[in-house]
C-alpha cells in the first residue's frame, strides 16, 4: 500500500485545512495546489514546514481536489469537501 506522506484535514472543512508533512520530507520544493472538480486551480501554496495551515474560507463550498508537488512532480493528491 502507499506510504503516507500527508495528512490532510478536517475533511470536511471550513476555513482551515491543515496539510501535515508525515515524513518530514525536505520541504525546499514542496508545493501545494488546490483545484476545483473543473481542474480550475484556485489556490497554491509553499509547504515550508511539516504543518502548514491553508486559509481556504474564500473557496466555494464544494469538492477539491489538493495535490502536493516536489520539484514540480505530483507526490500526493486527496479530495476534500468545504463546507
Amino acid at each position: 500500500s502507499e506510504q503516507t506522506l500527508f495528512a490532510v484535514y478536517p475533511n470536511p472543512a471550513s476555513d482551515n485545512l491543515i496539510v501535515e508533512n508525515v515524513q518530514s520530507l525536505n520541504n525546499q520544493t514542496l508545493r501545494c495546489f488546490i483545484m476545483d472538480m473543473n481542474g480550475r486551480q484556485v489556490m497554491s501554496q509553499m509547504l515550508l514546514s511539516n504543518y502548514n495551515n491553508l486559509n481556504i474560507s474564500n473557496l466555494k463550498s464544494g469538492i477539491y481536489l489538493l495535490s502536493v508537488e516536489s520539484d514540480g512532480e505530483v507526490i500526493y493528491s486527496t479530495k476534500f469537501i468545504k463546507q
